[in-house]
This record gives C-alpha cells, structure tokens and sequence, in this order.
C-alpha cells in the first residue's frame, strides 16, 4: 500500500479544481445583530445581506436562514414575513411567523425562527442572497434582532458539489 503526501494541490487550469460529489467546497455566513425596527405595514426591510460566488456552476447550495423577532404593543396578533431573495427579484421562499395574543397582557413577544433551502443558480458569477423581513400590522412596532443576546439574524451558505 502506498501512501500520498502533499503541501498544496494547484490547478493548472483555473475553475477544474478538485469536486467530490456531495462535500461542501466551501461555506460563508453573516449576520446581523442590529436592531431593525418596522413600524410600516406591507414593507419589506434588508435583514441579512451574503454575496455568494459558487466554485462549481453545476453544484447546488444548501442555504440557512434564521431570524429573531419582537411583537411590541398589545395587539391581538401580528405576523412577521420573512423570505428569502437572490439578486434583488428572485423569492426563494416565503413564511408566516405569528406571534399571538398570550393570556396575560404582555407588551413584548418574541420569537426565533430557521429556515432552510436549497438552490441551484447555475453560474459561477457573484450573488446576492439576502433575508428580508416584514410585519402585517405592526402595531406598536415590530422588531427584528432587538436583544442583541440572542446572536440575531443570519444566512449560512454551503456550496455542495455534484
């Protein structure tokens, strides 16, 4: 049995690297943990912003999102709608987070909610995958990222091979 030892693999033409079918080439993520405060129905606001560019046209991207909301007011029940965007006009996804009316009368809700996806863009030009977040009758105010100490809201990006 032989064994293969070495320091660094290069290309010798850019773009043919090494791709094993189903592993990650790579991963990024961002956040954001700065308090975004939407106090206008139907409006979606940037929470999160990632440019992706992918080593591989072919390979496919597992994508996850999370994001941290507050209900503030005493509204019966308010609705955060977060989604997913690539490159500005492309939706992924779309949720409804509720936050409902609790027993007693309390002024703040919050909530923390992930969402997972998966995309095959076909290109190895730059993209733009961002969440977006709004809320359906926010009463008082709804707020994303508002504790600091809950580590806010985020995308992570996994290129995997094919």
């Amino acid at each position: 049995m032989s064994t293969l030892f070495v320091n660094t693999i290069n290309e010798k033409t850019s773009g043919n690297g090494i791709a094993i079918p189903g592993h990650v080439v790579q991963m990024q993520f961002a956040s954001n943990s700065t308090a975004i405060t939407i106090t206008t129905n139907n409006s979606y606001v940037d929470v999160v912003t990632l440019n992706f560019t992918l080593k591989f046209s072919n390979s496919k991207l597992f994508i996850m999102y999370t994001i941290q909301g507050v209900q503030v007011g005493t509204n019966t029940n308010s609705r955060l709608t977060p989604r997913g965007v690539r490159d500005g006009s492309t939706y992924l996804w779309t949720s409804n987070a509720n936050f409902w009316t609790v027993s007693r009368n309390d002024d703040f809700r919050h909530g923390g909610w992930a969402y997972n996806h998966y995309d095959t863009p076909n290109t190895t030009n730059q993209i733009t995958y961002k969440l977006q977040a709004k809320y359906d009758d926010p009463g008082s105010g709804g707020s994303i990222n508002k504790d600091s100490n809950s580590g806010g809201s985020s995308i992570a990006i996994m290129e995997i091979a094919q």
